[in-house]
């Protein structure tokens, strides 16, 4: 059992690096970056128009930040989005998990992961949630 635990953690790291700051925002929700995109495109892969729709929607970023907005405009600290509750339907087969982190007491951006429907969420979660835990400790020592 405990080699099973050691597994799901090291593919739940292996995983976070591969995703890691896919979805981070600094300052103000105007700026984003987007970081393993190739590992969102096999989720769609054996589709090409949604493939290329993804694509798009990678490259014209509002999209993102609109989820963002709305993530932030939220009281929560974690969250777990459905893709088909952003309305955008090439999102339909992911998810994300977004955190705050923040510069002191103000909320500075957010974190996390987009994969598919069916990711690791008990490792996922608490994942994120520390990235932007020990994000937040760092802003605050600058």
């Amino acid at each position: 059992m405990k080699e099973i635990d050691l597994l799901r953690k090291e593919i739940s790291e292996l995983y976070f690096q591969l995703n890691a700051q896919i979805l981070k925002t600094l300052n103000e929700v105007d700026r984003l970056e987007i970081q393993g995109t190739a590992n969102l495109v096999n989720v769609v892969a054996d589709d090409i128009q949604k493939m290329k729709q993804v694509l798009e929607i990678l490259e014209e970023k509002n999209t993102f930040l609109q989820i963002l907005k709305q993530f932030l405009e939220e009281g929560k600290q974690v969250s777990v989005i459905l893709g088909s509750e952003t309305e955008v339907e090439p999102l339909a087969p992911f998810s994300f998990v977004l955190s705050k982190y923040k510069n002191g007491v103000r909320n500075s951006g957010v974190i996390g992961i987009i994969g598919p429907k069916r990711m690791d969420y008990t490792n996922t979660i608490p994942l994120v949630e520390t990235v932007a835990k020990a994000l937040s400790k760092l802003l605050e020592e600058k």
